[in-house]
């Protein structure tokens, strides 16, 4: 075929073109108007590994010989149920553990020793304070246990087309 052949289909069949284009724009419009609005909140948390000699001399010395298991591990320690329960008593929540776990991720920015933890929900504030206070409760374990975390800082979330999601699709 030459394009003249493929210019003359575009032309018999314009109307059928110009109808689906239109379609399908109608159906992303409602469809984006009827779902929820999701937000995320995100913290991040440094994970530092620390001897008493790095204490005292105030130098961080790697302990593991294998630092992406331990902050994989360290990640994965943050998504456990017992810091869901404490976060729902402090910002006394009206969900389950399950539930708020499933509304959380954790995971291992890139290759750096830092922790993102990302929190959505309907609302901007509420999901900021989930992601701060799960970030904290990691942070407050204690200077003696190692790995020591620091949190770095959080940012309130912003609706876009990405963050949007079906409260059906997480099931």
């Amino acid at each position: 075929m030459e394009l003249r052949d493929y210019i003359q289909v575009i032309r018999a069949r314009k109307w059928v073109i110009i109808q689906a284009v239109v379609i399908v724009t109608l159906v992303a419009l409602v469809v984006s108007l009827v779902l929820p609005k999701t937000y995320e909140g995100t913290a991040q948390v440094l994970i530092t590994e620390t001897d008493s000699a790095s204490a005292i001399l105030g130098s961080v010395v790697p302990l593991s010989a294998q630092p992406e298991r331990a902050l994989l591990t360290q990640a994965q320690l943050m998504s456990i149920r017992p810091i869901a329960e404490t976060t729902i008593k402090r910002l006394n929540l009206q969900v389950t553990p399950t539930l708020l776990m499933k509304s959380v991720n954790v995971a291992a920015v890139g290759q750096t020793n830092i922790v993102q933890i990302t929190a959505t929900n309907e609302d901007p504030a509420l999901a900021a304070k989930i992601a701060n206070t799960n970030g904290r409760r990691v942070c407050s374990r204690g200077t003696r246990r190692q790995p020591r975390e620091y949190l770095l800082g959080s940012r309130r979330g912003s609706e876009s087309a990405s963050t949007r999601r079906d409260r059906t699709s997480s099931t």
